[in-house]
C-alpha cells in the first residue's frame, strides 16, 4: 500500500531528526494547535502502522548503505579510537570508545527519566521532545 505524502514526510523526518517520533510528526503534520501529549499519542499511533514501520526500515537501510555504515564498521572505528586513546594516555576517551562499542552491540542501554502528567513509560526517543 502506498503512503500518503504526509506519511512519507513523517518517515523522512523521523530519519532526518535522529529517530524522534513526536518531532517527525510535528514536522510532517499541522500540529501547531496540539498539546505535546496529543502529538505524542498521534505519533505513537502513526508509527504502529505496518506501512510506516516498513518505510522507516527501508529508509534506514538506504542511509546505512549510502554511508557505508554497519555494526562492523562502527566497531572497527571504535576499536581504532580506543587504541589511539590508549596510546595518548587518555583514559576517559578510551572508556568512551569502549562504552560506545558496548552500546552498539546491545550490552549497555541508556536509561532516561521522564516526568509529567502523561504515560511515563514512553520510549526515550520521544521523551526528549516533551
Amino acid at each position: 500500500m502506498a503512503l500518503t505524502p504526509k506519511q512519507e514526510a513523517v518517515c523522512r523526518a523521523y530519519i532526518e531528526n535522529g529517530g524522534n517520533r513526536a518531532q517527525a510528526y510535528k514536522t510532517a503534520y499541522d500540529a501547531d494547535n496540539m498539546s505535546d501529549e496529543a502529538i505524542y499519542v498521534e505519533a505513537c499511533r502513526l508509527f504502529k502502522s505496518p506501512n510506516i514501520a516498513l518505510r522507516v526500515l527501508e529508509l534506514q537501510e538506504a542511509l546505512r548503505e549510502r554511508h557505508f555504515v554497519s555494526i562492523d564498521s562502527i566497531t572497527m572505528e571504535l576499536d581504532e579510537a580506543r587504541d589511539l586513546a590508549k596510546e595518548e594516555k587518555q583514559p576517559s576517551a578510551m572508556t568512551g570508545a569502549i562504552m560506545g562499542k558496548a552500546k552498539i552491540h546491545g550490552l549497555v542501554t541508556d536509561k532516561s527519566e521522564v516526568t509529567g502528567s502523561f504515560n511515563v513509560n514512553m520510549p526515550s526517543e520521544d521523551a526528549e521532545t516533551l
